[in-house]
């Protein structure tokens, strides 16, 4: 019995180890099938910037990413296409650059491929023959100015600046703001013309403080050192003048309260308006009767840019139609609406 335990304890210290052997084999071979379809993404992805027509690739300093899954697990695929120089004659081609990542059981985990992209036509590409215009990086832009426009519902700033005083030609120009001093910004533009050097940035938070910076990209991408800070404060938000919809009289037609010389209506009707913008006041203007002085009822603003107000019942009013007018706070007539009087025994009223 002793020699039969002791067997059994030896075999199992035996098959213990050959799991975990077992168990090792198969975690690298996960993983190594991980990494297989990584390499495999990233070739993908630089052959497909690869069948591009060379002029058609665009190069720049920005990166692009997305997320494809394979075999049930996600890879996340990072890719970019920047200016590089090569050969004794210092001539740009586009390089394009993937890194793929991914994690599994193991951690983390990357694949990065880098190629270049030669247009053909040069010759060989460790020695090409020609001298691409694009060597060298801008000067930062000088002269920074800015200055607070007022512009409807936002803030605005007219900016202007002066090319640096180096000789490299400028593509494009980037232009930023920030709020906190650049510890976060926003990009206003990376498509400016480098022959424009002045810009309306728009959109911005009314009555605040912004700081701008300026830098230009190279003919070949290569971007220069940031302009001096321009800090502006935007004007407040231009009022959007009053604007109005259709009146309404409800009802549109009201019989008299009697058959008498100085009889009223026998209900009071009620004037409604929409407005948007800033209104201020709106008033109805109408006569009950030929002749008369004017009437003004004054409406009464309520949630969402609704106002309305009821016409006086006194009377005397005339039978007939009667035209009620409404004007904003400028004394400027925006509308009309027309209120029928009916006599007191008038069966289609």
């Amino acid at each position: 019995m002793v020699e039969v335990a002791v067997a059994m304890t030896v075999l199992a210290l035996g098959v213990v180890a050959v799991i975990s052997v077992m168990g090792s084999a198969f975690n690298v071979s996960i993983t190594n099938s991980a990494r297989s379809k990584a390499v495999a993404l990233a070739t993908k992805e630089l052959e497909t910037i690869r069948a591009v027509p060379y002029a058609s690739i665009t190069a720049g300093p920005a990166s692009t990413s997305r997320d494809e899954v394979s075999g049930g697990r996600t890879y996340r695929i990072e890719r970019a296409v920047t200016w590089v120089t090569q050969g004794t004659n210092a001539v740009a081609y586009k390089q394009g650059t993937v890194d793929v990542s991914w994690s599994d059981h193991a951690g983390s985990h990357d694949v990065h491929q880098t190629t270049y992209y030669y247009p053909g036509g040069l010759g060989p590409a460790s020695t090409p023959t020609t001298t691409a215009p694009c060597a060298g990086t801008p000067s930062a832009p000088a002269s920074l100015t800015a200055a607070a426009v007022v512009l409807p519902d936002s803030g605005g700033v007219d900016l202007a600046w002066t090319k640096g005083s180096g000789t490299q030609p400028v593509l494009l120009w980037v232009v930023q703001a920030s709020t906190n001093n650049f510890l976060n910004s926003q990009i206003i533009t990376d498509t400016q013309p480098g022959s424009a050097t002045n810009l309306q940035a728009e959109a911005l938070a009314a009555n605040t403080t912004y700081q701008f910076r300026v830098a230009a990209i190279g003919m070949c991408q290569a971007v220069s050192p940031w302009s001096p800070v321009a800090t502006v404060t935007t004007s407040p938000a231009a009022a959007i003048a009053c604007q109005m919809g259709t009146p309404n009289v409800t009802p549109a037609k009201i019989k008299l309260s009697s058959n008498g010389a100085t009889a009223g209506l026998s209900a009071a009707p009620t004037i409604t308006v929409s407005t948007t913008g800033t209104c201020t006041t709106v008033r109805a203007t109408y006569k009950k009767k030929a002749g008369a002085a004017d009437s003004t009822a004054t409406l009464i603003a309520s949630s969402g840019g609704s106002w309305s107000a009821t016409l006086s019942t006194a009377g005397p009013w005339d039978v007939g139609v009667h035209s009620v007018d409404i004007f904003d706070g400028a004394n400027v007539k925006q509308g009309t609406v027309l209120l029928t009087v009916c006599s007191k025994n008038a069966p289609s009223c």
